[in-house]
């Protein structure tokens, strides 16, 4: 199920990603100097390399992208996933989500569903509604966690929160596997997740 709905998001972030770039002609994705408006991506990917280089967190977010994508540059998931890691070290929450992704699919890296629970867990710590309704899916399944539906529904229930249609009907699913008491639980849970962040 992760795998699945992971590969599925994979497809609309990167089309969404290379529409940004090139329809729009967006200057910065993520406030990293390093997006300009010329067609130019590769004097771009050259610009997010000595940003990146120099420890800013956005250029190396956006330098995994660049190479996640192959844009300006040719595709490289090895490279992509050491520059999401690289960012997602110093705390920046796009790229925790997405090096959680890429330990879900293997890209990069070796599937690894527990280093993938951790990151989204932190992605979500930082507020990535996406990483609450992966977190969710990976409750839910017993993927990278334990299978506790109680977790499962209070992070779709965050996520749907945040206006993530998708939780709303996750969270109706797994509400036919639990108790009343469980619910309840998950809503407190929900509740107290949503006061504390």
């Amino acid at each position: 199920m992760i795998k699945e709905y992971q590969t599925k998001s994979n497809v609309v972030i990167n089309a969404w990603f290379i529409f940004i770039l090139l329809v729009l002609g967006l200057t910065s994705i993520v406030k990293a100097d390093c997006f300009k408006q010329t067609l130019d991506k590769q004097s771009d990917f050259s610009d997010c390399v000595k940003l990146s280089n120099r420890g800013n967190v956005s250029a190396q977010y956006n330098l995994g992208l660049m190479f996640s994508v192959g844009l300006g540059t040719t595709q490289d998931y090895k490279k992509a996933f050491e520059w999401y890691k690289k960012a997602a070290e110093q705390g920046y929450a796009p790229a925790q989500y997405n090096l959680g992704s890429m330990f879900v699919n293997g890209q990069g890296t070796t599937e690894d569903h527990k280093q993938a629970f951790e990151w989204y867990k932190k992605a979500a710590e930082q507020g990535e509604v996406d990483a609450h309704d992966i977190l969710g899916a990976m409750f839910y399944s017993g993927q990278g966690t334990t299978q506790d539906y109680v977790m499962a529904h209070m992070h779709w229930n965050v996520a749907a929160s945040s206006g993530k249609e998708s939780a709303k009907e996750y969270r109706i699913l797994v509400e036919k596997s639990m108790t009343s008491s469980q619910v309840e639980k998950a809503q407190e849970l929900a509740r107290e997740w949503v006061d504390k962040h």
